[in-house]
């Protein structure tokens, strides 16, 4: 969606780092992320190919996310995931 791929960011200069630390933390101290963090493209993909394909219930939603934003959440996880807690009955959702 943003036009940046996960493997620009791992091959990306050291100082990508203290720019995405920076973001992040403004972001933070401001309360507000940028609009395209809270967007996302759905892609249907079937469920069995085989199956039919003019059948909506074959289907399931891919979402396609900036690949910032997972990141900014990746770092959100590392520092509140001993705050934060699912129940048994969510199956991991």
């Amino acid at each position: 969606m943003d036009g940046i791929e996960a493997e620009q960011l791992k091959l990306a200069h050291p100082k990508i780092c203290v720019l995405l630390c920076s973001l992040f933390n403004n972001m933070m101290t401001m309360g507000n992320v940028p609009e395209l963090f809270c967007s996302g493209l759905i892609i249907p993909v079937p469920k069995n190919k085989r199956g039919d394909l003019t059948d909506s219930s074959n289907f399931r939603g891919i979402t396609l996310s900036p690949v910032i934003s997972k990141v900014f959440e990746m770092c959100l996880m590392e520092v509140y995931s001993d705050y934060l807690y699912s129940h048994d009955l969510q199956f991991g959702f």
